[in-house]
């Protein structure tokens, strides 16, 4: 019986940030992506002081009708705030257990 490859975005055996990495690098992880960015920043415009990346995920999803593996949620929230400093304020984002306390 022939083993099912998974591309490595889908192995968990791989390590998240490679995984995040890959995903972000096809079609499904820019469009996914840009339309969380693209909500993110439209709730900064409108004054919200507060937003769930969670949500974010769950309107991209309703939206496409198409699933965004959750995994990925941190990473992208973490890559929003770098290209977007303001973000900062409204999206919370955990310690990683390899970030020490500053």
């Amino acid at each position: 019986m022939k083993e099912l490859q998974l591309p490595i975005f889908g192995d968990p055996r791989t390590p998240l940030e490679e995984r995040y990495r890959q995903w972000r690098a096809t079609a499904d992880g820019m469009e996914v992506a840009g339309m969380v960015e693209q909500l993110a920043l439209n709730a900064l415009h409108a004054g919200e002081k507060r937003i769930e990346i969670n949500l974010l995920f769950a309107q991209v999803r309703r939206t496409r009708r198409q699933a965004a593996d959750n995994s990925f949620r941190a990473p992208l929230a973490r890559e929003l705030i770098a290209q977007h400093p303001a973000l900062a304020d409204l999206i919370e984002v955990r310690k990683r257990p390899t970030e020490s306390a500053a």
